[in-house]
């Protein structure tokens, strides 16, 4: 887990675009000013946009092999971003669980999630 700091910037595309017609939404990455950042559009039938939301990338997790997801922190707690960037194909995509379901940046991650990752990672898991 790490914090996104110009030197993370520099090693993963900081701007994509996803639209996911199922959910009718459209997300994207974006930096400014040495920060990581990811939109939520929501897109009405005919097209136009109903709201939107932005959230600073806080922390990139995962250690490359697949990919790193995204986090960013509301107040005391920690979310998942919606898309994750993904090693293979080298772009941004749904985060795993992200595909069909309409949750935004209010999936929360409890704390025993990022104690477990932070032992398998010591552990070379």
């Amino acid at each position: 887990m790490s914090v996104v700091t110009p030197s993370i910037l520099s090693t993963i595309p900081s701007k994509a675009s996803y639209v996911s017609q199922q959910l009718s939404r459209r997300f994207d990455v974006y930096s400014a000013q040495d920060k990581l950042y990811q939109r939520e559009t929501g897109i009405t039938a005919d097209g136009k946009e109903s709201f939107q939301s932005v959230h600073q990338i806080d922390w990139i997790i995962g250690a490359g092999l697949n990919g790193f997801g995204a986090i960013i922190r509301k107040d005391q707690y920690l979310f998942q971003a919606p898309l994750s960037f993904y090693s293979k194909p080298q772009s941004w995509a749904p985060s795993p669980g992200y595909e069909s379901l309409d949750i935004g940046f209010n999936r929360p991650i409890p704390a025993g999630c990022i104690f477990l990752s932070q032992r398998a990672a010591k552990l070379g898991r």
